[in-house]
């Protein structure tokens, strides 16, 4: 026996496996197992419950009968009863009494009868509530114990289908004609039957429910008035409605004073006379008025005769210090009664101003090369503006410009309308450099007035290279003695460039006939001596200066003389020094004497090709460096030529040569040519073997200037080293195109100074490839499937290799080997893409095995390609049935089957 031993609960589990052993008792027991399935069965005992506690749907009053209100859905944990259908079932318990609202008992959902505002009472009920029962109200009292309530509050939604309505259909009144503005004249009301809708009047523009009286009535302009009032509501869409409103005016017994218009205009002339009469106001009223400026009469200009109402000037009108007077006047009755109007008096502007420069004096500049019309800027290149003014206003105010000086008019003129400067003329700046004159101003009044004085203005001509060059001297000429040596200066010719103000650097040259002799200085026009080999005794030739544009030429004449003895020599033939290149401090050279002049006889010195770097001291013949750095790359020897002479005797000399050399320090680094540097070396190549040479060269001397090379990169080393002294590089093992393609490393070339310099460049080897490796299919074994109807040319699939050796991916061929007899099909031997052949017969077998292979040039490598021919789809697939009914609940959940269709088709291959 099996018993139960806790209480079973069918909603947690709802059935066990249950496996029962028996066994004997015997000296070996024996066993006997069986398994017991235990089906637990449903009682009621858990209540409804729905997805919500309270619903709050809404539906319009004119919603029609049996319209969907809500859908109430409730669970219930317990199964129904074996072959019955869903236990729940929904009633309305309370709210209903007009039973404007129903509900289906099996789904939950309330339909609409009609009615307002109700709140409901939904029961829901399981166990033995017989089914298809419609509940309308809520007077079922039948409850079991799993009963679940919940509450529904329906709001009944109101629509706009009521127009407002006025109370009444038309409104007489009656108002006196002294009634002041924003006084109540009458209210007009209207009502909606329609719930919460904001009623708005309007009398072409919106006003208040209660009409105001806009404005002062006047009974002998207009005595009645018809207005249509309007109400709308805020409904969609909205509704309106009209009313008449009429309104008679009348006269008061105690009217005050009354104005024929509101407001008075005049206008007067500045320059009017002390009495002059302005304008004449009048009111009427039942008494006698008498007249008053209230406010508004600064200064007291005005006055008004207070019987006729006559407005007259008692002082002097002032347009520039107030244009115009806002007068408010009063007139009174003998009731003491008052009426206010205001009166615009507007004063005309007159000629009596002066235009007056904001500035006495104005600076400004133009470039010679601006064209004509060109505007005069100011320092920060914006528009140079003469600036007036005119506290008159409008045609009075108008300024008219004009410069005085003649020779200034020529070339500017100043625009009336902005005060501007421009040319209307070509400017030099060789002939005028500046400008300085005088601006007058008047004004466009009448009479015109002009300012007191007139404002001065400067304007600098800015320089532009517009000129050439011009040498200080048409005609050079020199006598160069002989004696003389290479280097020597003949003469020095020089240049000045006009355009003062423009930076432009001068450049001399020779003209080619006599560049076999002479050569010039480009930059200072020293003419030096070039070849001492003369072959005449005059040399003639045109010098030429250029500043980058213009350029001009002067005539040189070099006479070559033979020098007369001196008696003068030197203490040695020839002198000899040294100096360290890179020293900016100035030292002695050398000390030349020369002999043979007489006791106390003074000699003078001179250093004939003395350049920038050297001089002598005239007296004691000393040479100096001057303190500009040497630098040995540049020039390694100088050759200096001193020439000694007694004071007043140009011809009788005596010249020595000082050879000076510049000792060399190691101030420069190595510097590597032919870059960049790119080699290739063969894979297959021995250890040992020259790849590449690098070279670098050291503008230093002797030891300063020994290089030496070193691989940097610890990679490199690795498979290649450089020879130190000929950067030779050679490999120095076997290399791997499969493991490396490309090596990059630093060669480093060093001097042997001290302190030594150096220099690094990159080094790029690639590896050249040797066909060493098969090329290999993606796949060996390709399917591919085509409809027997398929055209000429049809694509049926593409097979594709690949080779390790990169150098061989270009030199793939591809070919099918067998299985294509029939020539059915064409192998592009570059792509590897197989397409049907143009030769192929309209039958085709149902399979072709195709052997395919990848050729490099060296190896090959085979694959298969299966291609599937499918029969062709010639028929449509045809319905079983041309028509299908079903039937289906309309509460069936998603997914479930509704209906089956067939289809056949009598191809060969279904699709």
């Amino acid at each position: 026996m099996i018993y139960t031993t806790d209480m079973l609960d069918r909603e947690t589990k709802d059935s066990y496996w249950l496996t029962v052993y028996a066994s004997d008792h015997g000296v070996v027991p024996q066993f006997a197992s069986i398994e017991v399935y235990i089906q637990v069965e449903d009682v009621n005992d858990n209540a409804p419950l729905t997805s919500e506690p309270l619903y709050r749907p809404s539906i319009s009053e004119n919603a029609p009968r049996d319209v969907s209100v809500i859908q109430i859905q409730a669970q219930d944990p317990d199964t129904a009863p074996p072959g019955g259908q869903d236990r729940l079932s929904y009633k309305i318990v309370s709210g209903n009494p007009q039973n404007f609202f129903a509900i289906n008992p099996r789904t939950g959902q309330k339909a609409f009868a009609a009615g307002n505002y109700d709140i409901l009472t939904v029961r829901t009920v399981d166990g033995n509530v017989e089914p298809g029962t419609l509940l309308r109200n809520s007077l079922i009292t039948r409850c079991f114990d799993c009963d679940r309530c919940l509450t529904v509050h329906i709001t009944v939604m109101d629509n706009n289908d009521n127009t407002p309505v006025f109370s009444q259909p038309t409104y007489d009144i009656t108002i006196s004609e002294d009634t002041p503005p924003d006084s109540e004249v009458v209210q007009v009301l209207a009502s909606d039957r329609d719930e919460h809708h904001k009623l708005t009047y309007s009398l072409q523009s919106a006003i208040d429910p209660n009409s105001l009286l806009a404005r002062d009535l006047d009974l002998s302009s207009i005595g009645h008035y018809v207005l249509t009032v309007r109400v709308t509501d805020n409904g969609s869409p909205p509704l309106s409605t009209t009313t008449v409103v009429r309104i008679a005016v009348t006269l008061s017994d105690n009217a005050g004073p009354k104005f024929p218009q509101p407001e008075y205009q005049a206008e007067l002339t500045e320059k009017a006379a002390i009495g002059t009469s302005v304008i004449t106001i009048n009111a009427v009223s039942q008494s006698t008025l008498t007249y008053n400026i209230k406010l508004g009469n600064a200064n007291h200009v005005f006055q008004i005769n207070q019987y006729s109402g006559v407005i007259t000037t008692q002082k002097p009108l002032d347009y520039e210090t107030k244009p115009s007077y806002t007068l408010i006047v009063q007139a009174a009755n003998m009731a003491g009664m008052a009426t206010n109007v205001t009166v615009i008096i507007q004063v005309v502007d007159e000629n009596d101003n002066q235009p007056v420069f904001q500035q006495l004096h104005y600076r400004g500049s133009i470039s010679e090369a601006a064209p004509i019309n060109s505007v005069v800027l100011n320092s920060d290149n914006s528009p140079l503006v003469i600036k007036a003014t005119d506290a008159d206003r409008n045609q009075n105010a108008v300024l008219i410009y004009q410069i005085v000086e003649d020779t200034a008019k020529m070339f500017f003129t100043v625009d009336s309308g902005t005060g501007s400067i421009r040319t209307i003329a070509n400017l030099d700046h060789e002939t005028i450099s500046s400008f300085r004159f005088h601006v007058h101003v008047r004004d466009n009044g009448k009479p015109q007035l002009t300012a007191d004085s007139p404002t001065e203005v400067s304007i600098q001509v800015i320089d532009t290279n517009d000129s050439p060059p011009r040498f200080t001297q048409n005609a050079y000429e020199a006598v160069l003695l002989l004696p003389t040596y290479v280097g020597v200066e003949a003469l020095q010719v020089s240049a000045v460039d006009p355009d003062k103000d423009v930076p432009t650097e001068l450049t001399y040259t020779l003209t080619d006939g006599v560049l076999q002799h002479f050569t010039i200085k480009p930059s200072s026009g020293v003419i030096v001596v070039k070849n001492n080999n003369f072959s005449k005794e005059r040399f003639r030739f045109s010098v030429k200066v250029s500043d980058g544009k213009f350029s001009s030429t002067a005539l040189v004449t070099v006479l070559v003389r033979e020098a007369l003895d001196s008696g003068l020599s030197f203490s040695q033939s020839i002198y000899t020094s040294a100096i360290q290149e890179n020293i900016a401090n100035i030292s002695k050279v050398a000390v030349v004497n020369a002999i043979g002049n007489r006791l106390n006889e003074p000699l003078r010195y001179t250093l004939l090709n003395a350049g920038t770097k050297f001089r002598i001291r005239p007296t004691s013949g000393v040479i100096q460096t001057t303190g500009i750095p040497f630098d040995r790359e540049e020039q390694e020897f100088y050759e200096l030529v001193v020439e000694a002479k007694r004071e007043h005797d140009r011809l009788h000399v005596a010249r020595v040569l000082v050879r000076v050399q510049v000792e060399d320090i190691n101030d420069n680094a190595p510097v590597f040519v032919g870059l960049p540097y790119y080699a290739a070396v063969q894979v297959e190549a021995e250890p040992g073997s020259h790849i590449f040479k690098v070279m670098a060269i050291d503008g230093d001397k002797g030891i300063n200037g020994e290089v030496s090379y070193y691989l940097k990169d610890d990679h490199g080393t690795d498979y290649f080293h450089i020879d130190s002294s000929s950067g030779l590089i050679l490999t120095a093992r076997m290399l791997d195109h499969e493991l490396v393609q490309q090596y990059n490393f630093i060669v480093r070339a060093t001097d042997n100074g001290f302190p030594p310099l150096s220099s690094e460049v990159s080094v790029i080897l690639v590896v050249n490839d040797l066909n060493d490796n098969p090329p290999v299919f993606h796949q060996l074994l390709y399917e591919a499937y085509v409809n027997e109807l398929a055209p000429r040319g049809h694509f049926v699939t593409c097979v594709q290799a690949s080779d390790a050796d990169s150098s061989d991916f270009d030199k793939l061929e591809y070919s099918i080997l067998s299985g294509n007899e029939k020539m059915n099909f064409v192998m592009d031997k570059r792509t590897g893409i197989i397409t049907l052949s143009s030769h192929r017969k309209q039958r085709m077998d149902p399979v072709y095995s195709l052997n395919v292979s990848v050729s490099d040039g060296v190896f090959t490598s085979t694959a298969q390609v299966h291609v599937k021919v499918l029969g062709a789809n010639l028929f449509n697939p045809v319905f079983e049935q041309n028509l299908y009914e079903a039937e289906i609940r309309e509460n069936a959940p998603s997914g479930i089957k509704v209906i089956q269709v067939r289809i056949s088709d009598i191809s060969i291959h279904c699709y």
